[in-house]
């Protein structure tokens, strides 16, 4: 079988919750979602400074497949490349559709290279998405995952070092 996993890469299944257009500004949160950590904020004030346009979403962590165990994730996507509220809500069948693994299609889509970010998408408050290194899998990198079913989520699960 081939390792699409490295050692050092980061594999989380996590849930949507916030989403920030700047640091100042929340733009929406899940319900019962508690106002952000003192790191969390820390996080996206560090990285509003080197993608001040970007859209911060915040998740938290349901499952740690691979890399360091912590409550939270922040992914950027930058705002000129952003669909909101979100329209890519494709699980590609939980990821048995052929289109997903022979022509290698995902949720994310590449974009003319803005700055260091190629790859644009956008979450859905609440649901559950499978995330992954952007530089290794590309448009495949944050997948809706609907069940602990989906074949794309137990490949991750099956090839990672978290058991």
């Amino acid at each position: 079988m081939v390792e699409l996993l490295s050692q050092n890469d980061m594999a989380y299944l996590a849930v949507a919750v916030e989403v920030h257009r700047s640091v100042t500004k929340r733009i929406d949160s899940s319900e019962g979602r508690q106002d952000l950590s003192l790191d969390e904020a820390l996080m996206i004030a560090g990285l509003h400074e080197r993608a001040p346009t970007a859209t911060h979403y915040v998740f938290e962590v349901k499952e740690v497949l691979q890399g360091n165990v912590r409550d939270s994730v922040i992914v950027s996507i930058e705002e000129r490349e952003l669909s909101f509220p979100c329209s890519r809500d494709n699980d590609f069948d939980g990821h048995a559709e052929s289109d997903f693994w022979i022509e290698s299609e995902g949720r994310a889509i590449m974009q003319g290279h803005h700055e260091s970010h190629g790859i644009t998408t956008c979450f859905e408050l609440g649901k559950s998405y499978l995330l992954l290194n952007e530089r290794l899998f590309g448009t495949q990198s944050y997948e809706l995952i609907e069940s602990t079913d989906d074949l794309w989520y137990q490949l991750i699960k099956q090839q990672s070092s978290h058991d």
